[in-house]
């Protein structure tokens, strides 16, 4: 509402062009961080380029009032922390949904891109579906599927129907996340809510925080099949540990944004 406010969310050539004319005109920005931008760079095209990334947001930075997600995005000292959520009131309904028993089934939510460690997932379910056949993998989003001779694993296409989501979430019984780096992942907490257990993986045991039933794997396929498997014994307990946890929503988040913004 306020033109003389501007708020910037990512980094790129075509915001960083818009970010000088903004400078130009005296504007007040905002810069929203919403992940480390340098790790992703890094992960994807290499060091050199990563560096020239971080030294542009950098600069951006001594210009605008930053906007983060977690408190290790930015050594700037001064920002605004936010809770990004779009968690609503059609997640928190039914939640209680109860897993099939027997096979162990694992869900990934994302974009198959390297950064996303979905390549290194796919290398070590294909490891320990050499020693346990009960293990299945879904994999939903768009990208580059990864090539796997295993039946374990499948993929969906991405799926943007609320409803049919949360169907996914719900017929599957462990969540993974398995990126190299994350800011706020949103697929953490929409796992939660319908409570089911989240493996992540030590670059990323930031995301987290304080939740019940979030579990920090090393990235190695040994270690990995011994959380899947105490998460599977465990699992009744770990849910009404789940239970306990409180989540920001949709609702929450826009009116921390519409109070910094004002």
């Amino acid at each position: 509402k306020d033109r003389s406010k501007y708020l910037i969310i990512s980094v790129t050539p075509y915001t960083f062009f818009s970010f000088l004319l903004l400078i130009a005109f005296r504007k007040k920005i905002f810069l929203y961080l919403r992940s480390d931008g340098k790790k992703e760079i890094e992960a994807i095209y290499g060091k050199i380029l990563s560096i020239i990334y971080k030294t542009v947001e950098n600069f951006m930075s001594i210009f605008s009032d930053l906007i983060v997600v977690n408190e290790l995005i930015s050594k700037k000292k001064n920002y605004f922390l936010v809770n990004p959520s779009q968690i609503d009131k059609d997640w928190l309904i039914n939640s209680e949904v109860i897993p099939e028993k027997g096979r162990i089934k694992l869900l990934y939510v994302g974009r198959f891109k390297k950064e996303k460690g979905i390549y290194s997932l796919i290398n070590l379910l294909s490891k320990i579906n050499k020693i346990d056949k009960n293990i299945y993998l879904t994999l939903i989003g768009q990208g580059n599927r990864p090539k796997t001779e295993s039946d374990n694993i499948k993929f969906l296409g991405p799926i943007s129907d609320k409803a049919k989501l949360i169907e996914q979430y719900d017929l599957n019984k462990i969540f993974i996340l398995p990126s190299y780096t994350e800011g706020h992942p949103q697929v953490l907490l929409e796992s939660l809510v319908r409570q089911r257990p989240v493996i992540v993986f030590n670059e990323i045991k930031h995301v987290a925080k304080n939740y019940n039933g979030v579990f920090v794997c090393e990235r190695d396929y040994s270690k990995l099949i011994k959380t899947i498997n105490f998460i599977d014994k465990n699992y009744e307990e770990i849910q009404k540990n789940i239970k306990v946890n409180k989540y920001p929503t949709k609702e929450d988040f826009y009116k921390q944004l519409s109070k910094i913004l004002d």
